[in-house]
């Protein structure tokens, strides 16, 4: 048995990794808009949905980064 054979993921692990990273970055600025939305709702401003949609795409970008981090290291 090989060392490296043992480490080795399946195809489908990959795929569902990938296709993991691409639903980071969406997602992350879906909920800073929506928290952000439902924030000027509830203090009655129109400025916090733009910075829960920064928030948002920062908070994203940086899990995306990490799990690209995570999957280079396996």
């Amino acid at each position: 048995m090989s060392a490296g054979k043992g480490n080795r993921k399946s195809p489908w692990q990959q795929v569902l990794r990938i296709s993991q990273i691409a639903f980071l970055v969406p997602s992350g600025i879906f909920v800073g808009y929506a928290l952000g939305y439902y924030l000027d709702k509830a203090f009655d401003t129109t400025f916090l949905r733009i910075v829960g949609l920064l928030v948002g795409i920062v908070a994203g970008f940086l899990e995306m980064i990490r799990e690209i981090e995570r999957s280079n290291r396996d």
